[in-house]
């Protein structure tokens, strides 16, 4: 059983976004498992660098749609697409390094934030599209 579950109160009812918020709870769901086994910090680390890679394409194609439907919020939620690419990326350069112990702080923070930003933040661009 996975550690977070797709959940139709996740949907953008935009396809392509909800596939690939899709993939990124896989994701998540991965480094849980990592994290259950006991890999190493390395593989934690390009675990979390896959997930910024993939989170920062998944950013630009939801700010585009954001864009194309005239979300008047865009900069705001632009900016913290950014401030989330720039912690978890210190976080992992943390682990990377040694400063960080690999612990499941690394792992809350990500699940917290995906819950948070898709069930409040995304949820305003889905209320937009559909009443703007």
């Amino acid at each position: 059983m996975s550690y977070l579950e797709w959940s139709d109160d996740f949907s953008l009812n935009n396809e392509t976004i909800d596939t690939q918020h899709k993939k990124v709870i896989g994701m998540i769901n991965g480094l849980h498992d990592s994290i259950n086994k006991g890999d190493g910090r390395n593989k934690i680390g390009d675990l979390i660098q896959e997930m910024i890679d993939y989170t920062s394409v998944h950013f630009r194609e939801e700010e585009n749609f954001m864009q194309e439907i005239g979300y008047p919020d865009l900069d705001r939620h632009k900016e913290i697409h950014n401030n989330l690419i720039n912690r978890v990326q210190d976080i992992n350069n943390r682990i990377k390094s040694g400063e960080l112990n690999i612990c499941w702080e690394v792992f809350l923070f990500l699940n917290d934030w995906w819950e948070v930003h898709i069930l409040k933040t995304d949820k305003k661009i889905l209320k937009y599209s559909i009443s703007g």
